[in-house]
């Protein structure tokens, strides 16, 4: 992930393991701490080399595999009131789910929110209280347009002020993708604000 290089190509073991110039021999007790002194300022050094390189590159894979899939990706721009199926994730991540049904709906669109997700609703109203990402949302074939009789707000099961909050309420990231943002195994500098976070991965009885 950092050097770009595959496990079973040569590598320099003793300057991976050591970080720097391997002892001729026994050291003495000021030599040694010279060493690890050393050692301590050249691994400062490549940690922010490997900051800088895994931002650079998770800016850039994005980009890319944008790039290789543009003829499969499709960015479908919906409005309010489309109908349309959410893709039932479960299916893909267990077995004994693969008689479930791949699609919820149709469903009806209500808004995009700042994040980029989507909120949908029922066809009675019920809006989900959890957001969907753009990638489940997949158009429904409908011949005609959803039609209210009503305004969008009041068709909805929930008030104007809850509507708004989901719109503009951003996606907090899960807890292994907060705990992979964070670096939490490699300690530089004071801990900021977001490194403070807790997380309780830790089994409940």
């Amino acid at each position: 992930m950092v050097t770009g290089a595959h496990p079973t190509l040569p590598l320099d073991l003793v300057e991976a393991t050591w970080l720097i110039e391997l002892p001729q021999g026994p050291l003495s007790t000021k030599e040694l701490i010279g060493y690890c002194a050393r050692a301590l300022a050249k691994h400062h050094q490549h940690v922010e080399e490997m900051r800088e390189r895994v931002e650079k590159d998770k800016l850039q894979w994005p980009l890319k595999l944008a790039e290789e899939h543009k003829n499969s990706i499709k960015d479908f721009s919906f409005k309010p009131l489309d109908l349309v199926l959410v893709k039932n994730m479960i299916t893909e991540s267990s077995y004994s789910a693969k008689m479930l049904p791949h699609f919820h709906g149709p469903m009806v669109l209500i808004a995009k929110t700042k994040g980029g997700n989507y909120i949908v609703a029922e066809l009675d109203g019920s809006v989900w209280q959890t957001r969907v990402a753009a990638f489940r949302v997949v158009p429904y074939k409908a011949q005609k347009q959803l039609e209210l009789s009503q305004s969008l707000e009041q068709w909805v099961d929930i008030t104007p002020k809850k509507l708004k909050g989901l719109r503009e309420e951003l996606q907090r990231p899960t807890i292994n993708a907060m705990s992979d943002l964070l670096f939490r195994s490699i300690r530089l500098h004071e801990p900021v604000d977001h490194d403070t976070i807790k997380l309780d991965n830790s089994p409940k009885s």
